[in-house]
């Protein structure tokens, strides 16, 4: 096979070794892990966007509930696996989810409101999943 570059978090001695035996080219490189906070740049047309990266977990926000009703653990679980889909879809994305399961992830669409109701065209067709 041939290797141009390789990429690790950390390298031990002997594996540096065996990869610098395999080329003198070969460029080895270490990729720490990222540090929360840090920019992420990303190439825009004919420049380059620079942005916060987005590495938040459920674990670093504190959920805070806004209604009367306070959910069960179990919505609560479902709430944030919705937020985590959401978080890794394109923007403007809405997440239906329950027991652990998102409906079809709807990101494309340009109006909230056609989302919505292709959502609940969706739902429909998922019903027994998500209502007892």
């Amino acid at each position: 096979m041939f290797y141009e570059i390789v990429v690790a978090p950390k390298y031990t001695k002997k594996g540096l070794e065996i990869l610098r035996g395999k080329s003198k080219t070969l460029r080895i490189l270490e990729a720490r892990n990222n540090k929360k906070g840090k920019l992420s740049l990303r190439q825009v047309g004919g420049g380059w966007l620079a942005q916060d990266t987005d590495d938040l977990t459920p674990e670093d926000i504190q959920f805070k509930v806004m209604s009367e009703k306070a959910p069960e653990e179990s919505e609560l679980r479902d709430a944030e696996f919705a937020w985590l889909c959401a978080k890794h879809v394109k923007s403007n994305a809405i997440v239906i989810a329950k027991v652990l399961t998102s409906l079809p992830v709807y990101y494309s669409l340009s109006f909230l409101v056609l989302k919505l109701k292709r959502l609940v065209q969706i739902f429909g067709f998922y019903k027994e999943k998500f209502v007892k």
